[in-house]
């Protein structure tokens, strides 16, 4: 028997790649390293769309500030209304997707390890199980309270 868990959180778009809302500032270096202030709207493993007020070219290579991850490489595929959208030369990793934004407030959390998820699941298991055994317990003394008060209105 083959048993697989599936996490999905974020939005799943057309590219194939969830993609994660943060609206982060961070910072942007171009060809000539000059620092530029942008905004990451959203990121995926593939890229991220980010909005500045400088104009960059369709085609340039930069450098992001990814907070909790370092800094990568992208190059510039697309602008539009909504701002640029860029691709990572390389994707990102699973922790680097883990880390990505993390100590920001309201950013993405990292994702927790299997472990953290099976302890958490076993200590649901637990809890359901306490619920379910002081219900059948309850109903049992509430059933011998039952049928105790009949036999003592029968025998009287």
């Amino acid at each position: 028997m083959l048993v697989a868990e599936l996490d999905i959180v974020g939005i799943h778009e057309r590219r194939g790649a969830l993609r994660f809302v943060v609206d982060a500032p961070t910072t942007l270096r171009g060809p000539d390293a000059a620092p530029i202030d942008v905004v990451i709207a959203d990121f995926s493993r593939k890229g991220f769309l980010m909005v500045t007020d400088a104009v960059l070219d369709v085609g340039m290579q930069v450098s992001v500030g990814l907070s909790g991850s370092g800094s990568r490489e992208a190059i510039v595929v697309r602008r539009d209304p909504r701002g640029y959208g860029c691709q990572f030369v390389a994707p990102l990793t699973r922790t680097e997707m883990a880390t990505a934004f993390a100590n920001r407030d309201g950013g993405v959390a990292p994702l927790p390890s299997a472990d953290e998820r099976r302890a958490k699941a076993e200590a649901e298991e637990q809890r359901a199980w306490y619920f379910w055994t002081s219900v059948a317990y309850g109903l049992a003394v509430a059933t011998l309270v039952v049928v105790g008060a009949a036999w003592f209105l029968l025998l009287r």
